[in-house]
């Protein structure tokens, strides 16, 4: 065991260029602010009470003041900063809780599963209601967040101590369905610093510090006008984890920056955000013969192919927007962005793989209204450059430049109605994906305790499949994936009790799945016909929002995939449970010491059918079939985890966080896993602090 665990980390390259110059501008950006946190803005007033440390709801506070002891601390300009990200917030805001990764908080979401690594904090990815794992969308502050060799969300790079609740949007980029991230405006009337740190069993340790300070912009920003300010912010955050075996470290540094203008006729923001993300890239722990692959003493005599390999993703992004009367009285938002993202897989010191990207993108968003329709018209251009590759095989060097060059356009255009009960929001457009042109459309209607949407798009095949992978993946033909969503549920209250049930069904063609051929070999796959995938879901409550007492709280849900007896589809249907869930018990104390204290404890269980589960391909981090035969061809059974949490919140501007998870691991239970050579690390304890300073 300790010769596992205990194997000495590889070797760290230095930041490339692009991380050099995200690390030297954020330096320079934080010596521009002066270090007076404890000096209040002499334009504004000081606070009479604390604030919340949660962003305000938009329809509760103007969008350009923040309401501190019941008076809005910042004038009002007549251009508004901009808004939080759209869709319907799934999450709560990422750094008020000891979540080692936004993709668990994700998972929280009915109908979602996640595949957890055995690094704490690391995840492979997140299934949601029958789509691909790739599927889905996700964007940050409206710009692409998706790789940009695989395609896949990268949710692991979001700075997530910086970013608001994430929220599930009907269509975005082309997809049908997507999340939406946004980072949080941090507008107070008064220098506002946040401070998260964390540590635990398993090497986790996370740190971040978040700084924000709005004043007068110098003279000639201002525009005329006294109204005018200027708001600055600077985000680091750093965190880190061992897990199970050698060869599953997480590392992982993110850096923001940001200035943000509002004056009369203007709105405009200039930032940059870099993330550093380093994790082994191992094949996978195996058993030694004749061992259960799931006793957790396995590891004393398993096997770790590959232990030094780590895959190594630098991505940086600078961007810029605007909103500015200029077609209507309601602003139009303009806005432009370059991102450089570089893969780097090898074996300590040794690269063996290389791989640049650049993506430029653009944006313009006219909203408006026509009597009770609330209109937005939007189009967004994406082009990726032909990405270069280096590969180093026996001493040589390959290099070459790849004819994969992308332009993507989407158009869309966005309603939303109120008639009597009924809510009505629809989108429908097109997109522009690989050459082919796609319509996209979305629609969800709300009638009191009753919902339904449905969606439909789709998205280019990856450039890792399409032009193959320096020699790991072969170019394969193929066109791009096809998909129809849809979605129904009621939620019940009465006294007490919540009950809240759902439906859901997709429809999927031109599915391509990376499957492993063997234990080391991958190749891109198409799944024959129409893949149909359908699942019911029920999530209950009682007491959950009481002040004192219990409360619980629960979810499960069920899944089938029609038509999957053998071949392609029988492995992707036995990538996922047909049945999981989870139950949370608690007891929570608001107000205590004279209203300073609200304490929280609860037990959280999470449960699963017999599954065979994914792998991780090493040199993208994509979650791969394994093999129907082989030491990663073994059945995951059905087992449960149980976590014990305890929060403590002191008057709504610092929070102790005690977590316990996997608690029943080589004591109860042989062990848990959820990806096929990667066991979740048993009982690690974790200690948390998020404090928010202001004034």
């Amino acid at each position: 065991m300790r010769g596992l665990r205990d194997a000495p980390a590889p070797p760290r390259r230095a930041a490339g260029g692009a991380g050099r110059g995200a690390l030297l501008l954020a330096a320079l950006f934080a010596f521009a602010l002066p270090a007076r946190a404890q000096t209040p803005d002499s334009t504004a007033a000081p606070p009479a009470a604390p604030p919340p440390v949660t962003e305000p709801a938009p329809e509760a506070t103007p969008a350009d003041s923040v309401e501190v002891g019941g008076a809005a601390v910042l004038p009002r300009p007549s251009v508004a900063p901009f808004g939080p990200a759209p869709g319907r917030p799934v999450t709560p805001v990422p750094a008020l809780t000891a979540a080692l990764a936004v993709e668990t908080l994700l998972a929280d979401r009915p109908g979602a599963f996640a595949y957890a690594a055995s690094a704490p904090g690391r995840v492979g990815g997140v299934a949601f209601d029958g789509l691909g794992l790739d599927l889905p969308a996700l964007a940050l502050d409206g710009r692409p967040y998706t790789d940009p060799f695989t395609g896949a969300p990268r949710y692991d790079l979001l700075p997530a101590a910086a970013v608001g609740p994430l929220r599930l949007v009907g269509a975005a980029f082309g997809r049908p369905g997507g999340v939406a991230a946004a980072v949080r405006p941090f507008r107070l009337g008064v220098p506002v610093t946040e401070i998260r740190y964390g540590a635990g069993g398993e090497g986790v340790q996370q740190v971040s510090g978040t700084h924000a300070q709005t004043r007068r912009p110098p003279a000639f920003l201002r525009g005329g006008s006294d109204d005018a300010r200027l708001t600055g912010t600077l985000h680091v955050a750093n965190r880190r984890s061992n897990g199970v075996a050698a060869g599953g470290t997480l590392r992982h540094l993110d850096v923001l920056g940001r200035l943000l203008l509002t004056r009369p006729g203007l709105a405009a923001e200039l930032g940059v955000v870099h993330a550093d993300r380093t994790v082994g890239a191992r094949l996978g722990v195996v058993a030694a013969a004749g061992r259960d692959p799931f006793d957790g003493l396995f590891l004393e005599t398993a096997a770790v192919p590959d232990a030094a390999a780590t895959r190594r993703t630098l991505r940086t992004e600078v961007w810029a927007r605007a909103r500015l009367p200029i077609l209507a009285a309601t602003p139009l938002d303009v806005g432009g962005a370059v991102a450089f993202q570089r893969l780097v897989v090898g074996e300590g010191q040794a690269d063996t793989l290389r791989l640049w990207g650049r993506r430029l993108t653009a944006f313009a968003e006219q909203a408006g209204r026509a009597g009770a329709h609330h209109l937005s018209l939007r189009l967004d251009v994406v082009a990726e450059g032909a990405a270069r590759s280096r590969l180093v095989a026996l001493g040589l060097r390959v290099e070459r430049d790849r004819d994969d060059a992308r332009l993507d356009l989407h158009l869309a255009l966005r309603d939303s109605v109120r008639l009597g009960p009924l809510a009505l929001a629809a989108e429908g457009g097109a997109s522009r994906l690989g050459g082919a042109l796609v319509p996209t459309a979305a629609l969800r209607a709300e009638a009191g305790p009753l919902y339904a949407d449905v969606r439909y798009g789709g998205r280019a095949r990856a450039r890792v499949d399409a032009g193959g992978l320096a020699g790991r993946f072969e170019p394969s033909p193929g066109d791009g994936e096809r998909a129809l969503a849809a979605e129904a549920g009621l939620a019940l209250r009465g006294g007490p009790w919540r009950l809240a049930l759902r439906a859901y069904g997709a429809r999927r063609t031109g599915v391509r799945e990376l499957v492993a051929t063997d234990s080391a070999a991958f190749a891109f796959a198409s799944v024959p016909g129409a893949l149909r995938e359908g699942g019911v879901g029920v999530s209950a409550g009682w007491r959950e929002a009481a002040r004192r007492g219990f409360y619980v709280r629960g979810e499960g849900t069920a899944r089938a995939l029609a038509g999957a007896e053998d071949g392609l589809p029988a492995r992707l249907d036995a990538a996922l449970p047909r049945v999981w869930g989870a139950l949370r018990i608690g007891v929570r104390a608001e107000g205590v010491g004279d209203g300073v204290l609200d304490l929280d404890l609860a037990a959280v269980g999470r449960a699963w059918s017999a599954f065979t589960g994914r792998r991780i391909e090493p040199a993208t981090g994509l979650l791969a079939l394994p093999a129907p035969a082989g030491p990663f061809a073994v059945a995951l059974p059905a087992q449960a985890t149980l976590g014990l949490e305890a929060t403590a919140t002191f008057s709504e501007r610092a929070s102790i966080f005690l977590r316990y998870d996997n608690a029943l691991a080589e004591r109860v239970t042989t062990g848990a896993a959820v990806l096929q050579g990667e066991p979740l690390a048993p009982h690690v304890f974790r200690f948390g602090v998020f404090w928010a300073l202001l004034d």
